[in-house]
């Protein structure tokens, strides 16, 4: 094909990754942040992903624009708004993954931020159907989301995560 046509049928891709292994507010979890950092490299490397349509959000990713990239609350929330900023077309894929701990409160799913507080989640968490309607909204078709929810012990055990998300996909 010419250089033309290759630019119509080149697909773009972004990602947001975060896995949290140390959390202020629940016991610690193994490989999280090594998922997600095995996520964004698969992309990068197998399907072409640019590292820098890439937001890495882990204890130990390094800054990404002169921003930190810790995963709490509002570095996640700016993450997405840089996602949201991109021209994307309705062939562009967006990929989210999420490895680290949900709650289910009240019927709502959520997922935890490194600072996320359960007894705070409306004003610490991430809702999950917010998170759903801002990826649902981008200007791609195609979203790819990837959970890995771990349930915390002790009073919020067993409290039915990811049956919101199972209504809401």
């Amino acid at each position: 094909p010419s250089p033309s046509e290759w630019v119509a049928i080149m697909v773009n891709h972004a990602c947001i990754a975060i896995g949290i292994d140390r959390y202020e507010f629940f016991q610690p979890l193994q490989y999280a942040q090594e998922d997600a950092q095995a996520f964004q490299e698969f992309l990068t490397s197998s399907v072409g992903l640019d590292p820098q349509q890439c937001w890495l959000l882990t204890e130990r990713s390094p800054a990404k624009d002169e921003q930190s990239m810790y995963p709490i609350r509002s570095q996640i929330e700016r993450s997405l708004n840089e996602l949201s900023q991109l021209t994307l077309t309705a062939k562009d894929v967006v990929w989210f993954f999420f490895s680290g701990y949900g709650l289910n409160l009240d019927g709502k799913d959520y997922l935890m931020p490194i600072d996320g507080n359960p007894s705070h989640a409306d004003t610490t968490a991430i809702p999950i159907q917010a998170l759903l309607d801002r990826l649902t909204h981008l200007a791609t078709q195609q979203v790819r989301v990837f959970l890995d929810i771990s349930r915390p012990t002790g009073m919020y055990a067993g409290m039915g995560i990811g049956s919101e998300t199972i209504q809401l996909a």
